[in-house]
């Protein structure tokens, strides 16, 4: 699989360094998968449930993305407030940093492009839409499709990735154990 996707290029990136470098990240977030997940990716037609299995996965493999998604997103859409302001990222970051002072070290186009990608892959997943510079959350409509697979089979870290609320994560473990 390394061979063939490096070989045809199938990310469409122009340096080799690139490529392996894409390659390696996919690996290691696909390893952090449950194997019904990895069967979800590999059969799955509906481009927003594909997108928020993966999303999960990426939030399980990157803490910070998990946090952000559980701290921020989740916590807004709990509150009703739905606009996800440049702000709210900004705080974040200030708050991490605190635990973590090597996030005072990245570069102003790194943590650009951190927001960036995080605010792609939420919009991928059908958790944001952006509309006129706007940044909306809301909860995917796949979201409800997995609920109950994340219930049985997954953690309650996976649940809050779905933006599901404490009650209704306390409903399905209760139903599935």
């Amino acid at each position: 699989v390394k061979a063939k996707a490096l070989e045809e290029n199938i990310q469409q990136k122009t340096r080799n360094s690139s490529r392996y470098r894409y390659f390696r990240e996919i690996m290691y977030r696909l390893k952090k998968a449950y194997p019904w997940e990895m069967e979800i990716l590999e059969k799955e037609a509906d481009q927003g449930v594909y997108s928020l299995v993966n999303l999960v996965i990426v939030g399980r493999y990157y803490r910070f993305v998990r946090d952000f998604i559980v701290e921020v997103i989740r916590y807004k859409a709990e509150g009703l407030d739905f606009i996800l302001m440049d702000y709210d990222y900004i705080t974040f970051l200030e708050t991490k940093s605190q635990f973590h002072p090597e996030l005072l070290k990245l570069s102003e186009s790194t943590g650009n492009k951190i927001k960036q990608v995080i605010i792609r892959m939420l919009k991928e997943a059908g958790v944001l839409t952006i509309k006129n510079g706007v940044k909306t959350i809301i909860k995917p409509y796949s979201r409800d499709i997995l609920a109950a697979r994340y219930a049985e089979r997954g953690t309650i870290d996976d649940m809050m990735i779905l933006l599901m609320t404490d009650r209704e994560i306390n409903s399905l473990r209760g139903k599935y154990g």
